[in-house]
């Protein structure tokens, strides 16, 4: 039977291992580059602690058009992210596909706040939105750097998206930043034959630095890299 001296000795390190992983996470500003439609195109994403929520913003244009993602959640601690709100916002090509997820733990399901007339959707516990799967990967990786699979549903507001991430083994990426270690793994989306390989930084938090996506089997891969990043407030310069 354990004492009291240990059982207190153990919560201490059980609590203190929950703070640290509520801490894992650091801000970060990153560009990357990709092409569309044979022009450079940047994209910004950050992520930037607001008070007791993270919000994690990704943003892509050129002249006036864009895509503009942002998801805000909270980190209870216990490795499971609980998104609050994900927006996604279409500039110079019409609002139909705009959406704003607003998610009701409480009542567990995820309403889109620009479509008055669409019903509640009803999730589970551990349903995440499709730019807050990037930080849970993270955020897994962090606590057992070992996983070769990794599985999540996602929502739209309206259905259930389900990713798998495979490892497909280690790799030094020659980048903007320098040469850099990577882990390299592929998402797949069940029903959908559009695949992304990417490859992600342990040093920087299992960061993407670069990814390839494959619209179809054998299809000519889009490659977004890693341009600039300025990471836990200290701006990385090439070795």
């Amino acid at each position: 039977m354990l004492n009291l001296k240990t059982i207190f000795v153990l919560t201490a390190l059980l609590a203190c291992t929950e703070s640290t992983l509520a801490t894992d996470l650091k801000p970060y500003e990153a560009v990357y580059q990709t092409q569309a439609k044979g022009f450079n195109v940047n994209i910004e994403q950050g992520l930037q602690l607001r008070g007791s929520q993270w919000m994690l913003s990704n943003d892509a244009k050129r002249l006036s058009f864009g895509v503009s993602e942002s998801s805000e959640f909270t980190d209870p601690g216990h490795g499971s992210l609980l998104p609050v709100r994900y927006k996604h916002i279409r500039k110079g090509q019409g609002d139909s596909k705009n959406s704003e997820l607003v998610f009701d733990w409480k009542n567990k399901t995820v309403h889109d706040a620009l479509k008055s007339g669409q019903a509640p959707f009803s999730i589970g516990q551990h349903t995440l939105d499709k730019l807050s799967v990037q930080t849970q990967m993270r955020i897994d990786l962090m606590r057992e750097p070992d996983r070769k699979v990794l599985e999540y549903t996602v929502t739209d507001g309206k259905k259930f998206i389900y990713y798998r991430f495979d490892w497909l083994g280690e790799e030094i990426l020659k980048t903007a930043l320098g040469e850099v270690h990577c882990l390299k793994f592929k998402r797949t989306r069940r029903g959908n034959v559009r695949q992304v390989d990417f490859w992600v930084a342990p040093q920087w938090g299992y960061l993407v630095v670069q990814s390839d996506q494959f619209k179809e089997p054998g299809a000519k891969a889009e490659r977004m890299s890693i341009k600039k990043l300025k990471y836990n407030n200290i701006n990385i310069l090439k070795k």
